[in-house]
């Protein structure tokens, strides 16, 4: 039979500081001691801790003074995951034992310091992630989900009868405001209690009330305290553990705070019906309501939400054995900055990144687990790589290496488009070929190789004309024409961008311009997000994305309008596995496909403004798609999304708006001012991306910085 792994769990207590992190880390330890090796690590413990963690696990003393701290770093080899529960490490400390080798985890509600744990579980639920500051490597569990709770509150309770008569107050810890009695003589003053239960710790010295209505237990266990909950007409007590262990005896709970790490869950508790809110529990009036005759009828008609618990254990022990498992292996082609943002969110899903770019001073390659200074267009190079170290996924989120990313797919069976489909989307000629073909409307085009300009071109050119590099990206080489002269040049200036010397020239086509997101998965694609594109240059022949608006502001007609041919495109081109990048022109005449690529769009479009207009995480998903895993592509919610680029017009305006720090700011990059024309988006200044709550707020506030 294999060893199990070994769990070190690190929670002091006592009667000054309660039992709270040591009671739930003795809970966590019994959901796992079938599965892991169970130490509990404590300074001085005491007889009703030893009692506690009797049948669960051993207990191993630490000193009460500060050099319990280096004494327990000496029991670590390096193969252990250690669970620390306390407010008092520190992230040094996290550092010193993740130095050792053990893999880390951390229980935690407060989110006060930086985390460099493995895992962070808060069960909080008035605590969002977005709170916590932690590596991007640190996995975020929390919520009622991940209530650490003893066996005897794990079990659904049915057809529970309560004596309405009854009541239980349990402040926890020394109570040194004395609400226990307070709360106790406010309950004596109602005539129709008549019994009331009164949990308290070692640290409680107050006088006792000497009442024949009211019993004291000192130091209950997990099943007297279960009883206790299950049959009390109502539950008093601050939002704590203790909260969760009465929610899932069905218990009606009066509850507030008196500290301020209890205040977000009492809010939470409250504003979703989990209890009657007493606010602050030191200042509350509320005893006069409890004293009130009516209070027993006002808790009998309280309508409180149900919790089932049954599962956690099950969700627990997962979140464990997943750290005995090595992380997937994915190799991210391109460090340059825009791909970042990607390459972070494979850490932050516990990936190990395997990054490639032949610059070694890509700013990817600092967030890379491993670095592999090879060029992302070198395909016999990647390809060794992958044959000698293999790999979960691979993928891009640039142009031309998606035909890498296609080869070493095919070759080594990993989830991405096909050779054919990264093809078409990385050669404008042969993707409008193909659409031609298909009867999907796209503009008139011919090509231009070798910057020689044909002369029955000359003769017929119908302008204004679009020159392109049939295999360029980020509008490099792109020109708009309007007579002979400009043709030349513009085809010249294309070919020099152009790694096949391969140009097209198109047809100009009139009409506003979008660009579509979508992603294809299993044979079908979805389309996500529509983005109204807004761009500058065109008195110069230039084409450079300024803004970015999502959703579009078109009509539920041209939403459908655009949504059918972006979906004939993507399934012209064969898309599968990877997400669509499709930009489209609308006038009297349709939809156009201006191009279509395999990869996600740019200008933090899919970085940024997906999520926050819609709360689906495209990049995610492009990575779990990557490793063969299902994308989640539902429409979490409805706002407002924009990317506005600086330029030398606007930069001023945009600096003044920036230095207002205004809510709708979620971000924003901003370089020293330049005069410099722009003609890509390699030339723009800088960026703010915002997000409101509807379109007439975002309108307001691009007309004062544009």
């Amino acid at each position: 039979m294999a060893e199990k792994r070994k769990i070190y769990f690190r929670a002091d207590a006592g009667p000054e500081i309660g039992y709270g992190h040591y009671i739930r880390s003795l809970a966590l330890a019994d959901m796992l001691k079938q599965d892991f090796d169970c130490t509990m690590f404590t300074q001085s413990p005491t007889e009703y801790q030893l009692n506690e963690a009797k049948d669960i696990c051993p207990v191993v003393a630490l000193p009460s003074d500060d050099s319990k701290f280096d004494n327990f770093l000496e029991y670590l080899q390096g193969d252990e995951i250690v669970v620390l529960d306390n407010y008092f490490f520190t992230t040094d400390y996290q550092r010193a034992i993740k130095a050792k080798g053990c893999k880390l985890v951390c229980i935690d509600d407060t989110h006060e310091i930086h985390y460099v744990a493995d895992a962070i579980i808060c069960q909080s639920p008035g605590v969002v992630v977005s709170q916590y500051d932690a590596e991007t490597y640190t996995k975020m569990y929390g919520g009622l989900e991940c209530s650490l709770l003893r066996e005897p509150f794990l079990t659904k309770r049915t057809n529970i009868e309560k004596d309405y008569r009854t009541a239980v107050v349990a402040m926890g810890g020394a109570d040194s405001n004395n609400l226990t009695r307070k709360y106790v003589d406010a309950l004596l003053q109602n005539q129709h209690i008549y019994h009331i239960d009164v949990i308290i710790g070692d640290a409680y010295r107050w006088p006792l009330v000497e009442d024949k209505r009211v019993e004291y237990h000192r130091n209950v266990s997990a099943n007297q305290l279960s009883e206790l909950f299950t049959s009390a007409g109502v539950v008093i007590l601050p939002a704590s553990t203790m909260t969760r262990e009465a929610l899932a005896c069905g218990a009606n709970i009066l509850s507030g705070y008196y500290v301020d790490n209890q205040k977000e869950d009492y809010e939470w508790y409250a504003a979703n019906q989990y209890v009657i809110g007493l606010g602050d529990m030191v200042q509350s009036d509320s005893l006069e309501a409890i004293a009130a005759q009516e209070f027993t009828e006002q808790i009998f008609q309280f309508i409180r939400r149900d919790v089932n618990f049954t599962n956690i254990p099950e969700r627990v022990v997962q979140i464990f054995k997943n750290m005995n498992v090595e992380p997937k292996k994915i190799l991210i082609l391109g460090g340059g900055q825009m791909q970042v943002p990607i390459i972070q969110c494979a850490n932050q899903m516990g990936l190990y990144t395997i990054v490639a770019d032949m610059d070694e001073n890509a700013p990817g390659l600092i967030e890379a687990k491993e670095r592999l200074l090879k060029s992302t267009m070198d395909m016999d190079a990647l390809m060794t790589y992958v044959q000698h170290h293999p790999i979960d996924g691979i993928l891009t989120t640039s142009d031309a290496p998606v035909n890498v990313v296609a080869a070493v797919g095919e070759k080594f069976h990993l989830p991405a488009m096909s050779e054919e489909t990264a093809r078409l989307c990385t050669n404008k000629y042969l993707q409008r070929e193909c659409l031609k073909n298909h009867g999907i409307k796209t503009p008139l085009y011919r090509i231009v190789k070798n910057g020689e300009c044909p002369k029955e071109l000359m003769n017929n050119a119908l302008f204004p004309l679009i020159v392109k590099p049939v295999d360029s990206s980020a509008s490099r080489g792109v020109q708009k024409v309007e007579n002979i002269d400009e043709l030349k040049s513009a085809i010249h200036e294309a070919d020099s961008n152009s790694r096949s010397h391969t140009v097209i020239i198109e047809e100009f086509i009139e009409g506003q311009e979008f660009s579509v997101e979508s992603f294809s998965q299993n044979g079908e694609t979805h389309i996500i997000a529509i983005t109204q594109k807004q761009t500058i240059g065109e008195e110069y022949g230039c084409f450079v994305e300024d803004t970015h608006i999502e959703p579009a502001m078109i009509s539920d007609d041209v939403k459908h309008l655009i949504e059918a041919e972006v979906l004939a495109a993507t399934k012209a081109l064969g898309s599968n596995n990877c997400p669509n990048h499709t930009e489209v022109k609308v006038n009297a005449d349709g939809a156009f496909i201006i191009e279509s690529a395999c990869r996600l769009g740019g200008d933090y479009i899919t970085s940024d403004l997906v999520p926050l207009s819609t709360g689906v995480n495209i990049m995610e998903n492009l990575i779990r798609v990557s490793i063969g895993e299902p994308a989640d592509l539902e429409i979490k919610f409805k706002k407002c999304s924009a990317v506005q680029f600086l330029n030398t017009e606007n930069y001023h305006r945009c600096e003044d708006f920036i230095h207002t720090c205004h809510p709708a700011i979620s971000r924003y990059e901003i370089e020293p001012y330049s005069k410099k024309q722009i003609r890509s988006s390699l030339d723009r200044l800088g960026y703010i991306i915002l997000q409101t709550d509807t379109l007439t707020e975002m309108k307001q506030i691009l007309n004062t910085i544009k």
